[in-house]
Formats: structure tokens, C-alpha cells, sequence
């Protein structure tokens, strides 16, 4: 454990190189992988950087004698918002630490804010004690966990039977859109609280940057003359597989085994897409939606645990 004689001394700022950038990241996961692990990772993320995939815009170091102490990251996404990762130092858990943690998580803040970066996002597997009230000091609090799901397309090689109507969104239909959302997100029992906190322009960027989005995938729900929900669906060609971003029901629609045939659907989608399988994350509280991958098929493959957070500047 390194031990300085004061804090002051260190620098907190942007990598300078990709050696640094692999260090970071490194220091940064290094409780996430066994070392063989960590190796690939850190290697396909430094790859990522070399094809424009990846931005280290917002990767930090904390540096002292040109030895890096210290390092926090965050990943811009559309509609003012950033998926940040929890500091990590070489100083253990001494005061000291505690104390460089907060120098790179303001330093961080005030780079976001400048661009107007408002919404913020972290995970974790199993989050401490410390952990969970060094966020509360930047008002980030624990909303839910996700349960990542993954089922096979390949039992769907025909169009389903449903009673609803799938029709293709296109961006001209971008204000019914966000009013559909805004319906079927009364009484969600999906993350509520992420859709509190942002406004609907931001949350359809948000939609949109995942993965690889195309109209053409994104479906209004209709039955019987009535728009009663939205499917969203993207692919990640890198991973062969389709993403279900989002479907919701508005209230009158819920409780009639529509769910299933929305699902059903989906993996057929994704099938004609030339996917074997799709994903989808789902907040552990809703159970009825839960119930409903189950039976289609859906093994839990990651379970998350999500703080949120607006960021302001008066933290």
C-alpha cells in the first residue's frame, strides 16, 4: 500500500496514451477477472479504443511521479446521460484512498457537467457498505437489480399467431411514440425510477443508441384500433444477437397474456434477423413479466444491482 504525505501532490487528469489506458483499466477491473481474464478484457477494450469503438474521454488517472495511483471512468450515451464506474486506488481502504476516490469521482463530476452530462448510471455485482455511502454523498442511490436474460430464437421459424397488430415506427411518428411510452410507463413495474428522472427525448436517445438501432425494428402495439404499447428491438451484430430494449403495455392492455405473444414475436424478429438468440434485462421486481420469459424460454445469465443518479452541480 502506498502511503503519501499529501494529496495535494497528486494530478488528477485525462490518459495521455494507450499505455496509460491499459493501466487504468487494469487497476479499474482488476477485481472483476482472474488475471488471464483480465488480460482479454482489457485488450478487447484497448481494441475497441484503436477502431473509434470506445471513447476514454472520460477515463482518469490519479497520477504521483508519473505512478498511477488511481482511476475512474465513465462512458457517454445519448440524451445527457453516462454509465460511470466506481473508483478504484492503490491505497487500499485507508483514509487516504477514501479521500483520492473523492478527488477522481469530483473530478469526473465537474468533466461530465461541462458536457451537460445530467444522468448517471452505475452497477454492481454486490455493492458494500462504503460503497453504497460514497455514492449517497453524490446522490446516487440504489433503484433496483436487473436480471439479464438470454433465450434461443431458434424455436420460432414462423410468425406467431397474436390478436395484436405490429406496426413498423418510423421517425416521423416520433411524438406518438414518446406518448405511447409515457402510457405504458404508468404503473410499470419495469425501473420506474429511470423514467422519472429523465425527460422522453432523452429517454428515446437513450433507446436509440443501444446497439444497433433501426426503425424498422421498433413496432407499435395495436388491437382493435387502439395503439396499446411499443415493441423495441436492436441488434448487436458483434455479439449475434438482438436486443429487446423495451416492450410495455398501457394499463387496459395488461392482464390478457398479451405479454407472451409481444415476447414471441420479439424472438421471432430476431430469428428472421438472422440471430440465434436475444437478450433483455428486466427489473427483479416484476414478477409478472419475469414469469413470462420464464415460460418462453429465458435463462438468467447476470443479475446487476443499479444506482441512479442526476448529477448537479451543487453536489
Amino acid at each position: 500500500m502506498v502511503l503519501l504525505a499529501d494529496l495535494t501532490t497528486i494530478k488528477i487528469q485525462g490518459i495521455t496514451d494507450e499505455a496509460q489506458a491499459k493501466t487504468a483499466w487494469q487497476l479499474l477491473f482488476a477485481d472483476d477477472f482472474s488475471d488471464s481474464a483480465l488480460t482479454v478484457y482489457v485488450e478487447s477494450l484497448l481494441e475497441a479504443k484503436r477502431d473509434g469503438n470506445l471513447s476514454t474521454d472520460h477515463l482518469l488517472v490519479a497520477t504521483y511521479q508519473g505512478k498511477i495511483l488511481g482511476t475512474i471512468w465513465a462512458c457517454e450515451h445519448a440524451g445527457r446521460a453516462a454509465s460511470l464506474f466506481y473508483p478504484k486506488t492503490n491505497l487500499d481502504d485507508s483514509e487516504q484512498g477514501i479521500e483520492l476516490s473523492h478527488m477522481l469521482m469530483k473530478s469526473l463530476k465537474k468533466r461530465l457537467l461541462k458536457r451537460q452530462i445530467r444522468f448517471g448510471q452505475l452497477s454492481f455485482t454486490e455493492p458494500t457498505t462504503a460503497e453504497e455511502t460514497f455514492l449517497a454523498d453524490y446522490g446516487f442511490c440504489k433503484k433496483t437489480i436487473l436480471q439479464y436474460l438470454v433465450a434461443s430464437t431458434t424455436a420460432r421459424p414462423q410468425f406467431p399467431q397474436s390478436r395484436l397488430q405490429f406496426e413498423p415506427f418510423t421517425p416521423s411518428q416520433t411524438e406518438r411514440l414518446k406518448e405511447t411510452l409515457e402510457k405504458t410507463y404508468l404503473g410499470s413495474l419495469d425501473c420506474p425510477e429511470a423514467t422519472q428522472l429523465r425527460p422522453l427525448d432523452e429517454v428515446v436517445a437513450g433507446y436509440q443508441e443501444i446497439g444497433d438501432y433501426h426503425p424498422g425494428r421498433w413496432f407499435f402495439l395495436r388491437q382493435n384500433g387502439e395503439t396499446v404499447g411499443c415493441l423495441l428491438l436492436n441488434d448487436h451484430p458483434s455479439d449475434q444477437q438482438w436486443e429487446l430494449v423495451y416492450f410495455g403495455l398501457i394499463p387496459s392492455a395488461r392482464g390478457k397474456s398479451l405479454g407472451q405473444e409481444v415476447v414471441d414475436f420479439a424472438k421471432w424478429q430476431g430469428k428472421r434477423g438472422g440471430r440465434d438468440r436475444i437478450v433483455l434485462a428486466v427489473d427483479e421486481r416484476n414478477q409478472p413479466a419475469l414469469d413470462i420469459y420464464r415460460r418462453l424460454g429465458f435463462l438468467q445469465w447476470e443479475r446487476k444491482v443499479i444506482y441512479l443518479g442526476l448529477l448537479k452541480p451543487s453536489d
